[in-house]
């Protein structure tokens, strides 16, 4: 490929990632601030991008102000430390997959380094104006909860056997130890068995199209390659029939 042929290729690809960042934080009311943090001589910073809230909406300004967002404290002492010696977060970013007049849900994603590096993401759902979390029981009656907690947990279940079955053959192909392995998949199962609706439901996110469910990953770092995805998309024609008459988004 010729030089201006390739430099094209990667503005193109650069305006592209650009134009798809800008779609994923789309907002009225928020706008990203981005916070450059380097570490002795990384020619590549890493950042933190903030959601900063309108000041037209205080009480939601403060939920996700940047204190909260890192670790509960001053977000300089989040970069003091990374600087000094690459801990802390390493990195933050954000989309917003749904926003009306009243309500807003924000997909916070982060990487971290401490004894190890990590990645988590959250998945939250807010009234604007009150800055409140904004519960899924205010949109689904308690029969909806009811088959959402119930499908969710056979998914999930469906999911490690499915996934446990494909290690065990390669364990069988490859004559490796699968006792190790066991006991994560123990772990799983155990996991689903005594998570709670209180659980289940304190972290979700709407979309356009429906709700996306997510409960926490509780497989050390190392080994949650094991641990197949703990988010569940639900269409909203699949909750429609469990319809609060108050909903505000599901319609």
């Amino acid at each position: 490929m010729k030089p201006w042929a390739f430099l094209s290729v990667l503005l193109l690809c650069s305006i592209g990632a650009l134009a798809q960042d800008k779609a994923l934080r789309k907002s009225h009311i928020i706008h990203p601030k981005k916070i450059y943090m380097k570490y002795r001589d990384n020619l590549n910073p890493d950042s933190l991008i903030i959601p900063i809230v309108s000041d037209k909406y205080p009480q939601l300004k403060k939920t996700l102000s940047e204190e909260h967002l890192v670790n509960d404290e001053p977000i300089i002492n989040n970069v003091k430390r990374f600087e000094t010696d690459g801990t802390g977060i390493t990195w933050l970013d954000y989309e917003i997959p749904f926003e009306s007049k009243d309500i807003l849900s924000i997909h916070l994603y982060y990487e971290s380094m401490g004894a190890h590096p990590e990645e988590y993401q959250e998945w939250d759902t807010y009234n604007i104006h009150t800055g409140k979390p904004y519960p899924i029981s205010n949109e689904i009656n308690q029969t909806g909860l009811n088959w959402v907690f119930r499908t969710y947990k056979q998914q999930y279940k469906k999911a490690i056997h499915e996934d446990q079955a494909w290690r065990e053959k390669k364990d069988e192909e490859y004559k490796r130890d699968i006792d190790e392995e066991k006991l994560f998949y123990n772990e799983l199962y155990h996991s689903i068995d005594t998570l709670s609706k209180k659980e289940m439901f304190t972290h979700y996110a709407f979309t356009k199209k429906g709700v996306t469910f997510v409960t926490e990953r509780i497989l050390p770092h190392m080994r949650q390659s094991y641990e197949p995805s703990r988010d569940w998309f639900v269409p909203c024609a699949k909750l429609r029939q469990f319809k609060k008459p108050g909903a505000l988004v599901i319609k």
